[in-house]
């Protein structure tokens, strides 16, 4: 028996047993199925290998189909059942459907119809990318249980029925498994991610508390060059120079005063001479520093200071 691509196989298979790894030889004509890490689930294992299309005996398909029923025990998850169910559904293994349907687990889950709306659902949304445009032989219907009398395959299920929305949460967790794969590949990135960001994000907390002592220091430093930092510094210099001339002036005087109440001064000497001179000298250079500073300080005064900003 072969198998081919377009008629014989559903790409459901891609999503409910990818399990099994399976490959495609298209040199030799036909679908080769190899079993790879089956997680030790002998329901998948078993409906698997009903997949393998190098299986041309039907006596063979028989005893396997038989297998797979008798592993179904009262306590098998719905899941394993719609699981074959699905896979008797693409009409492909006639012995295999005579054999579920002659067996009693067939009363726990009614046969389905055929429908026409999950092609369309599917083709226009996320299932696009995992499915091709070829679905099964008898689309299900997303609204819920087929009441359709129109059996699959043209008469092969007799009436029955099988549970729609069985079938359709089984499409839909193979996408959520399909997610949570991506999600954990994308796990070790996204921890990476979160640990350069946390560090970025520490770095800049550590620069902003440095930043206010900069901050600080800097105001401290640029406290002395403030306007008015300089202005009071101009007002108590010009109060510092009054003080030094006329200091200087008083000393003169005296040492003056004292010489000449002594009899030791000689005001007419050249001794006598060189002192005055150096005492006008030094006291008009006190002067002339302090008239300066008077005339800064009427200039700031009058708003005739312009102080730039760097």
């Amino acid at each position: 028996m072969v198998v081919t691509r377009d008629d014989k196989f559903s790409s459901i298979y891609f999503r409910l047993f990818r399990q099994t790894s399976i490959f495609f030889d298209h040199r030799k004509d036909r679908w080769i199925a190899e079993q790879a890490q089956l997680n030790g689930n002998p329901v998948v294992c078993s409906a698997a290998r009903l997949c393998v299309a190098s299986v041309g005996d039907q006596e063979q398909l028989q005893l396997l189909s038989t297998k797979v029923l008798g592993l179904l025990s009262p306590s098998t998850t719905r899941r394993k059942i719609t699981a074959l169910a699905v896979l008797i559904l693409t009409n492909v293994y006639a012995p295999a459907q005579r054999t579920f349907l002659n067996s009693p687990i067939s009363r726990r889950l009614p046969l389905c119809q055929s429908c026409s709306n999950l092609h369309t659902a599917l083709d226009g949304k996320i299932w696009k990318t995992y499915y091709p445009t070829r679905i099964l032989p008898g689309y299900l219907s997303l609204a819920g249980p087929c009441q359709s009398d129109v059996p699959i395959a043209g008469g092969a299920w007799d009436g029955e029925r099988v549970d729609c929305q069985c079938v359709l949460h089984l499409w839909i967790a193979a996408g959520i498994e399909s997610s949570g794969e991506h999600n954990l590949e994308l796990q070790e990135p996204l921890y990476r991610l979160r640990a350069e960001t946390k560090e970025a994000f520490d770095d800049a907390k550590n620069l902003e508390a440095r930043w206010r002592d900069v901050e600080r220091e800097q105001r401290e430093v640029y406290q002395r060059f403030s306007p008015q930092f300089l202005l009071m510094r101009l007002k108590h210099s010009k109060t510092a120079q009054d003080d030094a001339s006329e200091a200087l002036a008083s000393a003169f005087v005296s040492s003056s005063s004292t010489d000449a109440g002594s009899g030791t001064g000689t005001p007419n000497g050249a001794g006598a001479g060189k002192e005055i001179d150096d005492f006008i000298r030094e006291f008009k250079d006190l002067r002339k520093t302090y008239h300066k500073r008077v005339m800064w300080e009427d200039r700031w005064s009058s708003g005739r200071v312009n102080w730039r900003d760097d």
